[in-house]
This record gives structure tokens, C-alpha cells and sequence, in this order.
């Protein structure tokens, strides 16, 4: 799936909170299956987008 700003036009693929929790819960999912720590990830990028990187 393609990075978006939050200035795009473009919709999101859920239609509610509940739908996009279920997306979220599945990649959380598919990380640990995956060895990898899924908060660490979220709050690297967070870092990332808050410096302006």
C-alpha cells in the first residue's frame, strides 16, 4: 500500500474505526509472526514524521 500525506485526496480503504482497527490488529500480527516488534516500528516512524524526515 502506498505512504499517503495527510493531505491527500485519496480515500482510506476502511470505512469506519472499527475496520481500520481490524487492518491494524492484522499487521501487528503478521510483525510478530515476523519476529518484529510492531510498537517499536510505529514509534520510530512517529519520531521520523514528527522531525519532519
Amino acid at each position: 500500500m502506498p505512504s499517503e500525506t495527510p493531505d491527500s485526496p485519496a480515500a482510506p480503504p476502511w470505512k469506519s474505526e472499527e475496520e481500520l482497527g481490524e487492518h491494524l490488529f492484522d499487521v501487528v500480527r503478521l510483525a510478530r509472526a515476523g519476529g518484529m516488534d510492531a510498537e517499536a516500528a510505529l514509534r520510530a516512524a512517529v519520531a521520523r514524521f514528527t522531525r519532519g524526515s
